[in-house]
Formats: structure tokens, C-alpha cells, sequence
């Protein structure tokens, strides 16, 4: 499993939502590519993820909100969340810029 090298705690994280439709389950959110028809189901952290970046983000800042929500450390949720951000935007779910100097 690789993780996105181009992840770093300036990283800006924004919802796709020109291309995802997304609906709250409960703590989950179920989710249709208005391209391709295809559905993709968030859970409650995904979820937590999506909303968070409903707004441009830093990596950072996502971190420090994730660290605040749930009870996980630094370090792992580092490190959950690239690996679930490397698999989403391959997904086109997440748009990554490194750009911003946030």
C-alpha cells in the first residue's frame, strides 16, 4: 500500500463535491459519482473527513480536528489519514493542492 509522498502538512484538502453527490447515512456517508455512476460509502471517520473538508483544509488542521473528535494519537492518525486520503483521491473523492501556503 503506498502513500501519497506529495501529502504534506501544508497539503490543502477539499470535498469534491463538483463531482460527488453525498448524503449522511446515520454516521456514514453514502456517496454517488455524478460522472460515473458509481457509489462509494464513507464511515464515520471518512465522514468526519468529508465534512471537515467541506471547506479547504491543511493537513495539519485535519489532523489537529481528527485528534480533537476522536481518541487516537498523533502519529497514527497521521498516518490513517494519508493512507485513506492516497486511496480517496485516487478515487477523485478528495482535490489535493500543494499550492496554498496555509
Amino acid at each position: 500500500m503506498s502513500i501519497n509522498p506529495m501529502i504534506t502538512s501544508k497539503t490543502t484538502i477539499k470535498s469534491n463535491d463538483s463531482i460527488y453527490l453525498a448524503n449522511k447515512l446515520g454516521d456514514e456517508i453514502v456517496m454517488m459519482n455524478m460522472q460515473t455512476g458509481d457509489f462509494v460509502t464513507l464511515n464515520s471517520v471518512g465522514a468526519e473527513i468529508w465534512s471537515l473538508a467541506s471547506q479547504p483544509i491543511s493537513f495539519d488542521r485535519l489532523i489537529c480536528k481528527l485528534k480533537e473528535k476522536f481518541d487516537i494519537s498523533e502519529d497514527n492518525c497521521s498516518s490513517e489519514t494519508r493512507c485513506f486520503l492516497d486511496k480517496a483521491v485516487e478515487q477523485q473523492i478528495f482535490i489535493l493542492d500543494n499550492t496554498a501556503t496555509a
